[in-house]
């Protein structure tokens, strides 16, 4: 097997092989909503880095490893507005009326060159180009001080275009000689990928945005002004005549904990909007892939961070909306980044997992795992990295090998336990070259793979622990009382040691 970037065989066969017209979907195998591909239970472990130039697909072909996913963008930009960092990829649609997908095939190709049986799930990423927005003026996010920063979760020319951008894609993907390699599709948007508004805690501003509150207030309070005006507490209320709040000032001025509708109805509302605008977009792509793929492939996204982000203003509060949506299979999110992601605590997840997995959802967790192995981005590609950047804190790994190592078990542990998959971020490549460290995750296939012939998959907690999305946007963020409920009180249930699930 040809070695790409310095990669080392650990002599570890494949497991899958890719057929004709390949079909997956999640279903419940022994108590756990499980991946099944060509109708076979597989356990879902893969890999993934940010640069090509560096990826180790060698490496984690030979351990075993027979998923992969990588990010291709719509448009090639940073993929967040405050850091100056350049793009990973050129874009699919840089250029009007003229589609590359070049870039997308040569990611496909470079995986396939070691593994010809890779069963492969891209990550789309939906943000559009810059010709767009000065196409489209008004349908662009703003900021409370008036800044533009790319498009609008609630500009319908946004989903009428990247659908359209989608359908273009999936034909490309469905006539080419890969396709069967394709076992389903990350969608993917705003910033850092991750489905928080651009411009976060501040953003979700614009025309659009105003246009779609209005109209979600019009479905809420079924069209019926009256019932507005009772709730708003205002007489010379309408559905035209409410505006947002045009700022978030509110958090500085008030002397409280709790915000409630005689502070701010307001603001309230407009908060539930912020969260139900992304998870309706999610939703809604969501079911446009499944339709044109005739609901083939899996489908899912990034989103529901209960427990890590707690600021309502961001946008990840109505998980709801996806766990009810038949067109969404699995949901995911990076593992916590608690307390920069020190050793010596629990990793957990960021979103409420038990009740994901009891509406039959596949959680994911995107272990971006920091090991001894880590240099900065700076190193990597310096084209597109600012000096200074992405070199501190969180993106420093440990210095210690065994610790790495331990950190990396705590990951795989934690999937294993809960039934759940992963794959690796190996973001700027790298971070796990190294033939024993190769050789232990290679043994962690066997281990997960002999898991699934468990007859009795399902959670042996005795703890439930009970949280509320809908409960945030009441909390003042500028108190740090959600930080204490919720993000730090999960490092608390961590050492307890004693298991438990968490539902919202």
């Amino acid at each position: 097997m040809p070695t790409h970037s310095g990669g080392m065989a650990v002599n570890m066969k494949s497991t899958y092989t890719v057929v004709k017209s390949t079909h997956t979907c999640v279903s419940l195998h022994n108590g756990i909503p499980t991946l099944y591909v060509n109708n076979k239970p597989i356990y879902l472990s893969a890999y993934m880095t940010y640069l090509e130039e560096h990826a180790r697909y060698n490496d984690f072909a030979a351990a075993g490893y027979n998923m992969y996913t990588f990010p291709a963008y719509f448009a090639g930009r940073g993929i967040n507005v405050h850091s100056g960092l350049g793009p990973f990829r050129r874009g699919i649609f840089d250029k009007e009326g003229s589609d590359d997908f070049s870039v997308f095939d040569n990611d496909i190709y470079l995986i396939l060159k070691s593994n010809p049986n890779a069963f492969i799930f891209p990550r789309i990423s939906l943000d559009m180009p810059e010709w767009w927005e000065d196409k489209y003026p008004s349908e662009v996010n703003k900021t409370v001080d008036g800044r533009v920063l790319r498009e609008s979760f609630s500009s319908y020319q946004w989903r009428k275009d990247a659908s359209s951008m989608l359908y273009r894609l999936i034909d490309h993907i469905e006539c080419s000689d890969y396709s069967n390699n394709i076992i389903g599709y990350h969608l993917a948007g705003g910033g850092t990928e991750e489905w928080v508004h651009f411009g976060n805690p501040i953003g979700g501003f614009g025309d659009s945005a105003l246009e779609g509150y209005r109209n979600y207030l019009k479905r809420k309070y079924e069209n019926d002004v009256s019932k507005l005006r009772i709730d708003f507490n205002d007489n010379d209320l309408d559905f035209d005549n409410i505006y947002l709040p045009q700022n978030y000032k509110i958090y500085e001025d008030i002397n409280t904990s709790l915000i409630d509708k005689t502070i701010s109805k307001n603001l309230l509302e407009f908060l539930a909007y912020q969260s139900w605008v992304i998870a309706d977009a999610i939703c809604y792509f969501a079911k446009a892939v499944k339709e044109k793929i005739k609901n083939r492939l899996i489908v899912g996204a990034f989103y529901g961070y209960t427990n890590e982000i707690i600021d309502a203003r961001n946008g990840h509060h109505s998980l709801k909306v996806l766990l009810r949506d038949k067109n969404i299979d699995f949901i995911c999110s990076p593992n916590s980044y608690s307390h920069t992601r020190a050793p010596g605590i629990d990793w957990a997840n960021m979103s409420v997992l038990d009740s994901v997995k009891m509406h039959g959802k596949l959680w994911l967790s995107e272990c971006d795992t920091r090991t001894w192995l880590t240099r900065p981005l700076k190193e990597a590609r310096s084209s597109i990295c600012p000096d200074g950047a992405y070199q501190d804190g969180v993106w420093k790994g440990p210095e210690s090998e065994i610790i790495s190592k331990w950190l990396i078990r705590k990951c795989f542990a934690r999937s294993l336990t809960t039934g759940t998959g992963h794959w690796w971020f190996d973001m700027w490549g790298g971070w796990f070259a190294d033939e024993k460290l190769m050789q232990e995750l290679g043994e962690y296939i066997i281990i997960q793979d002999n898991s699934l012939m468990n007859r009795d998959r399902s959670s042996i907690s005795e703890v439930a622990v009970v949280v509320d999305e809908d409960a945030l946007r009441y909390l003042n963020v500028k108190t740090g009382i959600g930080i204490e409920w919720n993000y730090e009180q999960r490092i608390a249930l961590g050492w307890t040691g004693a298991p438990y699930d968490i539902f919202d």
